[in-house]
This record gives structure tokens, sequence and C-alpha cells, in this order.
């Protein structure tokens, strides 16, 4: 028997709604699409809740009238500010020799997320990288008798009031989420190979409101964040430089950004079709001004994000860098990163699923369709590899407090 899920990618510029089907095999086959602009919502926070609202619902009923029947319950994305991502350790002793069980380990994530939801935060992600028992590492504690157990894990949270503002959306129009993730986590699932998973990779979703980046290393995601420089800055710049509109910028930046150029070829005049003064202003200027402007913001965005990472001592936990979403289509990004900060780049297109007739699946295989086709994937992959019967992930009254809490993240 098939079961539906559904994503709901919650962005700056745009909201993305997917229904898929997984098959018996688990194979996803998505079979509704929609994608609206976005409204309401500013750098991953949601400011108008009526608003944004009113276009989440008229994405979710696109899609359905596509997939032929009304759903119930979504998984959705967080981004942007107040996410924070830390390594924590707990220490257990025991009077006697116990046996580690699957309970015991709950129970002692379940301490943590009450300590953190009395300080007015809520776990997104809570993944365990290594257990020390009695001085012996491993990453399987289950079936061991020990009588000290060090646990290290991964918390991922935010504000409680971010993800409140999230659920009162769906509330209203009586959609229950089953799953928050976050987006930068949701990219790499939908992105990366075995092996970049297994031997450590950074990978960076920059979008139009922020760039969400996380660390996927021995198939955890070992660290996450978001910083608000992205897309909608390039075409800020670019604005303000030529002297034209947000929506003007933004056309200018699509139809001519493209690192490939050589210096000839960047001295030819921007390409815009003339329907106004504006335009007609924009096309004066060389294509040099354009890729100068990307290429600063780029250089910008990767050095914050190592410079985050070179704070947190996990510059060497990763030896490749992915790069997804919309702003991942500029021609030559990916070789340009490479040459400037010596790390081998890719530009990340989520694979590995099927679309029923009247979805374009090369559009869907688009960087920029990373973070919704990774929220399937995420629901997918704990489905099958779910280490605990009782498993939860959700919003607080809605389905319970959110947890993922696995031995391993991608594979069991």
């Amino acid at each position: 028997m098939s079961r539906t899920i559904v994503s709901i990618d919650i962005a700056s510029s745009k909201i993305v709604c997917l229904i898929a089907q997984l098959d018996k095999d688990g194979f996803l086959f998505i079979k509704g699409a929609s994608l609206l602009e976005s409204n309401g919502i500013q750098n991953g926070n949601i400011i108008n809740i009526k608003v944004a609202t009113q276009v989440i619902i008229k994405t979710l009923s696109k899609a359905e009238k596509m997939f032929g029947k009304n759903i119930n319950d979504v998984s959705i994305n967080i981004n942007g500010n107040k996410l924070k991502s830390k390594t924590l350790t707990t220490k257990q002793h025991f009077k006697t020799s116990k046996t580690i069980n699957k309970n015991m380990v709950m129970s002692m994530s379940e301490d943590l997320v009450e300590e953190l939801d009395k300080s007015g935060k809520r776990i997104v992600h809570l993944v365990p990288l290594e257990f020390n028992l009695d001085g012996t590492k491993t990453t399987n504690p289950f079936g061991t008798q020990v009588k000290t157990m060090e646990t290290k894990l991964h918390v991922f949270y935010t504000d409680k009031n971010k993800i409140d503002n999230i659920s009162n959306c769906f509330k209203k129009i009586s959609l229950s989420v089953r799953n928050v993730i976050f987006d930068g986590f949701a990219s790499a699932l939908s992105v990366l190979n075995n092996y970049e998973m297994e031997n450590g990779v950074l990978v960076i979703d920059v979008g139009a409101g922020n760039s969400s980046f996380s660390v996927i290393n021995n198939n955890r995601f070992i660290f996450g964040n978001s910083i608000p420089v992205a897309g909608d800055i390039i075409t800020n710049d670019i604005a303000n430089i030529i002297g034209v509109s947000y929506t003007v910028a933004e056309k200018v930046k699509v139809l001519n950004t493209n690192l490939y150029l050589d210096p000839v070829e960047e001295t030819e005049m921007i390409k815009i079709d003339i329907d106004g003064e504006e335009t007609y202003r924009a096309a004066e200027n060389k294509k040099k001004i354009i890729n100068d402007i990307f290429r600063s913001r780029i250089e910008e965005i990767i050095e914050l994000i190592l410079g985050i990472l070179d704070k947190k001592g996990l510059l060497d936990t990763f030896g490749s860098i992915v790069i997804t979403g919309g702003t991942a289509n500029v021609p030559g990004l990916d070789n340009y990163i490479s040459k400037i900060f010596g790390i081998k780049t890719r530009i990340g297109r989520p694979e590995n699923f099927a679309v029923s007739q009247g979805i374009n699946e090369n559009e869907m295989k688009n960087p920029s369709y990373a973070t919704s086709i990774g929220i399937l994937k995420f629901i997918k992959y704990f489905n099958e590899k779910k280490d605990f019967e009782d498993y939860r992930n959700g919003i607080g009254g809605i389905t319970g407090r959110i947890i993922s809490f696995l031995t391993k993240i991608f594979t069991s």
C-alpha cells in the first residue's frame, strides 16, 4: 500500500508544495506540484500571517487539484535567523551495570527537550554523534552493559515563537504539521551521494532571502545554520548600481550572469527585452558589471560560512562543497568557487524520484527544488530507517515534540 506525503517549502521568494506517494519499496513518486510567488515572509520569518496563509492555501489547492485528493497533514521547512546548532555532551552513571536499550537513550533525549522547552526553545533535530561506554567509543550502544554512558549530541533548535508563527498559518486552514525540517538539512538529503555523506561535505543552499548550510559527516548532520546574505541582496546590488527597480534587476541577473564568460565576452552589453526606460538604462551596461557584483557577493557568502565553521572547529570535517538552491543555476558558479577557495565544488540537483504525467521532471531536478524534494526524502528516510518505534517529529500541541533521534541519520 502506498503512503501519501506532502512537503511545503516556505521561502522568501516562493512557496512550493509537492504531494508524493511512497510505494511499498519506498520509491518516491511525485503526483502533485505547485509553485507560487511568496508573500508575507521575509528572511525565513512570517511577518504577515494572514497574507502568508493565503499564499499557502493557493499553493496547496493547486497541488491538490493535480493530485486529485485533499490532504490532511504536511511537512515543512524552517530557515532564517534564531537557529542554533550545538554539540552537547550528557553523562549518566549507574550504581550497577545496566544494559543500554532504546528507552534509556530516548529518556535522556526527552530530558534535554524538556530543559530547552523551559527556556523558550524548541528542538528541531536531535542527532546522536557518538556514545562513550565505560571509555569505549561507539555509534551503536544498544545491548551493551555499562556503568557509565557518555553521549555526544548535535542539537539543532530555535525559538518557540518562530515555530509557533509557522504552525499558526496551518492551524488556520485545519492542517496538521507532521514534521519541521531545517531546509539546509533537507537540501542535503535531496542532492548528496553516499560518498559525500560518509566522507564529509558542506552543503550550501543559496536561496533568495537566506543561505542555509549544513555539514554532513559520517552519515550524520553535525552542524547547520543560515545567514541573511543570498540572492535578494545580489539583486538589490544590481538595482542600486545600474539604477533600476528590483524587478528589472532580477531579470538582468537571471538573463546575464554567467561566470564562464571570458574578459572579451564580459564587455558585451547586457541583453534584456526593451520595454521601458528602466530596461533601456539596464541594457546600456556591460555584462562584467553584473558578473562582478555576483562574484563579490558569492565570495562573501562562502567566506562568512567558512568563518562560522572555522570558529566551531569544523573546517576539517568536509572535503567538498555542494551548492544548491535557485542561485546555483548561474553558469560556472561551481568552477568559480573551486578556483577561488581551493575546495572541490559541484552543483547539487535533486535525484532519485519519479513524477506523474503533467509534471516536468527536468524542472523538478532544478536546484531550486532541493528543499521541497528534500523534505519528502526526510520523511522517506525516517520512515525506513528510524531506530525508535515511538519516534516523534512535529510541533508541540499538534503532533508532539520535535525530535529527530537516530543512531544514524541516513543509514541504519
